[in-house]
């Protein structure tokens, strides 16, 4: 069942949850932690130590265990604590949205002289902040 594994094996969630808060102690006694955007997640579908149920498979392959992974997001002020999201998104979209909320753009295809490889992914700022919706077909 479900809640053995999860007693036997810490569930990704809650495994994170300590690391989540120390990060946020830590931002809030520099002074930056109203201003600092906190991601998550896990890079693919369980394996080993991970339990995907109620999901079908996982590591290594495109079923939904596979490719399916949670993500926590801290962003006080723009992300209400406790909300939920059913949007897709995937770790090429970290970049764009730190880039955005930076005020920064991408180097372009070279930076002091080294080549750089163009952005792929989307910002996820309007979901976050809730100006509009990421479009999905936009990856």
């Amino acid at each position: 069942p479900r809640e053995l594994t999860c007693a036997r094996r810490p569930c990704l969630g809650a495994a994170a949850i300590p690391l989540l808060d120390a990060a946020r102690e830590h931002q809030d006694a520099l002074g930056v932690g109203e201003n600092t955007l906190v991601i998550y997640l896990y890079d693919h579908g369980g394996r080993h130590l991970v339990d995907s149920t109620p999901l079908f498979h996982g590591f290594a392959n495109l079923f939904e265990g596979g490719i399916r992974v949670p993500a926590f997001v801290n962003y006080p002020g723009q992300v209400p604590a406790g909300s939920r999201n059913d949007i897709i998104g995937s770790a090429m979209d970290v970049l764009p949205t730190f880039l955005e909320l930076a005020g920064a753009e991408h180097p372009g295809d070279s930076y002091r002289g080294e080549p750089v490889a163009p952005v792929r992914g989307r910002s996820l700022v309007p979901e976050f902040t809730g100006t509009g919706e990421v479009d999905d077909d936009d990856t």
